[in-house]
Order: structure tokens, then C-alpha cells, then sequence
């Protein structure tokens, strides 16, 4: 559900083409590593706009949430089912 939501938001605010045709960081080659910082420097804008103050605080609470769910999941297979604190 969160991949689609943001899947979704990416093709309405036109993100799509820009971290598509974004060239990959991890290299050995000097020159391909200055392409992708250009490339991005020349999108700078299109991704501030994107990732505004309130996507931090969004992917934060669904870190929380995470991080919820899976200290009750690890605490029912440490406890096997029953009731726990």
C-alpha cells in the first residue's frame, strides 16, 4: 500500500523520467560519477519540491510503525503465542 501510494505520487508529480534516467552513483569511473552529480544538479529543484519537510515526517512514522510490528512479532515467537509484555 505505502510502495503503490508512492509509486503513484512519483508519476503525478512527474518524477518518474528524472529517477529514471538518473545515472547509478556507485562507480569506479571518475567521469560517470561527475555525470550523475551534473545530472542531479541539474534536477535539484524537481527534487526539493518532491521531497518536501512532511515526506521526512511521513517515512518517519512508517519507521515507527515497522519497528512496532516487528518487536510484536519477534515477541510472539519468543513467547510462542502467548500473552506477553
Amino acid at each position: 500500500n505505502t510502495i503503490y501510494g508512492l509509486t503513484r505520487r512519483v508519476k503525478k508529480e512527474g518524477m518518474l523520467g528524472i529517477l529514471r534516467n538518473k545515472p547509478i552513483p556507485k562507480t569506479f569511473s571518475l567521469q560517470k560519477y561527475i555525470d550523475y552529480l551534473d545530472y542531479v544538479k541539474s534536477h535539484l529543484q524537481p527534487y526539493f519540491e518532491f521531497y518536501k519537510s512532511d515526506t521526512a515526517k511521513k517515512s518517519f512514522h512508517l519507521y515507527q510503525s515497522r519497528q512496532r510490528e516487528q518487536n510484536k512479532m519477534s515477541n510472539i515467537l519468543i513467547y510462542c503465542g502467548r500473552k506477553y509484555n
